[in-house]
């Protein structure tokens, strides 16, 4: 089924922002304590809302998000 990959693919990319929060965890990036799976469940839904809103405004200041975002969650 189209979910079914589609879903593999969420969880991939989950784990990889997992890994990526872990390694950030180990080198004092993040405040200790956080969980690398939540980390990686927060990060992914604001970029999926970030894009929500792109693709739906079409005034929508990306530069502007990136900026708060302190331009390290999008790159």
């Amino acid at each position: 089924m189209l979910r079914d990959g589609f879903v593999g693919h969420l969880r991939e990319y989950r784990r990889q922002l997992a890994e990526r929060a872990r390694a950030d965890l180990e080198e004092r990036r993040l405040p200790g304590g956080l969980p690398a799976n939540g980390v990686a469940m927060v990060v992914s839904a604001a970029i999926d809302g970030l894009l929500l809103h792109a693709g739906a405004d079409p005034q929508f200041e990306y530069e502007q998000a990136h900026r708060h975002l302190g331009g390290t969650a999008v790159d």
